[in-house]
C-alpha cells in the first residue's frame, strides 16, 4: 500500500484574504468539537487543492479531523479564508482550520465565537479582550526568529551530517503524471523521531494535545529562557513520556564562544529544568547546529543534530514541511521541526496520524537509540540513528 500525495502549493501565512473577499457556502453549522463527531481518512492534495478521503471519497462540508474543524465544499475542497454558510461568517486559516476567539487581520479585530461564527457585535466583554492581550504579548515576547537560522548557519549541520547518505535518491517513485509522489509503507519495526526546537511555546501544548491523541512521543530540545514561561507544559511533556532535550540557555552558537560559556550554556539549561523537574538533560543539541571540536570536548552529553531537515524555519509554510517529510522520511531519520511556529504545529497534526498510519512508530531519541542497538556517547555527534 502506498500514500499518494500531489505536489503541493506555496501557500503562504500572513496573509488572510479579508471579510470582502468572502465566500458562500450552503452547509450546516460546524459540529460540536469531540470524539464522536472525529472522522478517520486520509488526507490528499491535487491541482492547488487539499481534500480528506474516507472510504475513498472526499468528504464535504463541516468536519472535525484530529483536534480541528475544516470546511469541505460540494466538491470536496478544503475551504481557506473568509466563508459565508448560511449568512454567518467563519474565518479558517490557510491550514483550513476553523478559527475562534480573536483574531487580527490586515489591522483589524475580529471576534469569533466558539462555533467559529463571526460576532458582528462591536462590545466585546473585557474578559475577551484580556485574553486577546495575553496572547499577543506572548507573542511579542518570542526571542526566536526565522532570520536567526541562516543558510551559512545550517552548512554546520550538513557537514555535521555527512556521514549520511545523501537525499538525492530518496525513496519517492514518480509516476507519469510528474506531479505525484508515493511513498511506500514502512518497512516491518520502523522507528522515527520527531524532534521539536527552540520552545517551548504558546503553540507547544497544541502539539502536545496531539501527540496524546495518538499516543506518539517526541524530543523537545528547549532553550533555558523560555522554560522558565511554561513549567506546567514542561512538566507535560514529561508525563506524556517524551523526552526533555538540551538546546542551550540562551539559543547562542557555542562555536563562538569559549570553553567556560560553552560549559555555562548547557549547564545553566540543565539547572533549570532540575529547579522544578528533579532532573536535567541527557542530550544536547548545540543551536544552528554548530559544532567543532571545543564543543565535543566540552559538553559532556550527546550531540544530537538530525537527518531530515524539514525546513519549517525557513518556508514558514505547513504544506511544504508536510511534502518534505512524506517524500523524505526513512526509518531511523531524527526529524527537524520547531514548536515555536504555529505553521510547523500544524504540520505535526497532519504528519503525527499520518507516519503512523504507514507503519512509523513515533519515538524519543533515546528510545530510537535503544532500538537499533546504538549507545549514545557523550562529545559524539548523531545525526540519524541506524
Amino acid at each position: 500500500m502506498m500514500l499518494t500525495l500531489p505536489a503541493m502549493s506555496t501557500l503562504q501565512r500572513g496573509n488572510p484574504k479579508k471579510i470582502s473577499q468572502e465566500r458562500t457556502e450552503e452547509d450546516a453549522v460546524p459540529q460540536k468539537q469531540n470524539s464522536e463527531n472525529e472522522i478517520s481518512g486520509q488526507w490528499a492534495f491535487s491541482k492547488d487543492q487539499w481534500y480528506y478521503y474516507v472510504d475513498e471519497k472526499p468528504v464535504t462540508g463541516w468536519k472535525t479531523i484530529g483536534s480541528n474543524t475544516y470546511y469541505f465544499n460540494k466538491k470536496g475542497v478544503m475551504k481557506t479564508g473568509w466563508i459565508k454558510v448560511k449568512n454567518t461568517r467563519y474565518y479558517l486559516d490557510d491550514d483550513g482550520i476553523m478559527q475562534t476567539g480573536w483574531i487580527n487581520l490586515d489591522g483589524k479585530s475580529y471576534y469569533l465565537r466558539d462555533d467559529g461564527s463571526l460576532d458582528t457585535d462591536a462590545s466585546r466583554t473585557e474578559k475577551a479582550k484580556s485574553s486577546y492581550a495575553q496572547i499577543e504579548l506572548q507573542n511579542s515576547l518570542n526571542p526566536l526568529k526565522p532570520s536567526e537560522k541562516t543558510k551559512s548557519e545550517n552548512r554546520a549541520v550538513k557537514k555535521a551530517t555527512k556521514k549520511k547518505s545523501p537525499r538525492n535518491t530518496p525513496k519517492q517513485k514518480k509516476t507519469e503524471n510528474s506531479n505525484t509522489v508515493t511513498m511506500d509503507k514502512a518497512p516491518k519495526g520502523a522507528q522515527v523521531a520527531l524532534t521539536f526546537d527552540d520552545g517551548p511555546g504558546i503553540y507547544t501544548d497544541r502539539l502536545l494535545d496531539a501527540l496524546e491523541k495518538n499516543n506518539a512521543k517526541a524530543t523537545f530540545f528547549m532553550v533555558g529562557t523560555n522554560v522558565s514561561d511554561f513549567p506546567d507544559t514542561v512538566n507535560r511533556m514529561e508525563k506524556l513520556g517524551c523526552e526533555l532535550g538540551n538546546h542551550t540557555y540562551s539559543h547562542k552558537d557555542l562555536t563562538s564562544l569559549s570553553s567556560d560559556e560553552i560549559s555555562d550554556q548547557v549547564e545553566d539549561m540543565n539547572y533549570g529544568l532540575n529547579e522544578f523537574l528533579g532532573h536535567g538533560s541527557s542530550l544536547v543539541r548545540p543551536p544552528y547546529g554548530s559544532v567543532n571540536e571545543a564543543v565535543q570536548s566540552n559538553v559532556n552529553y550527546p550531540l544530537i543534530l538530525w537527518s531530515l531537515d524539514t525546513l519549517d524555519w525557513e518556508t514558514l509554510d505547513t504544506q511544504a514541511t508536510v511534502k518534505n517529510v512524506f517524500e523524505n522520511v526513512q526509518d531511523g531519520d531524527i526529524i527537524l521541526m520547531h514548536d515555536i511556529y504555529e505553521n510547523s504545529v500544524a504540520a505535526a497534526e497532519i504528519l503525527i496520524p499520518e507516519l503512523i498510519k504507514q507503519g512509523y512508530e513515533l519515538v524519543t531519541v533515546s528510545e530510537l537509540a535503544h532500538s537499533k542497538g546504538v549507545d549514545l556517547q557523550a562529545g559524539q555527534v548523531y545525526g540519524s540513528i541506524n
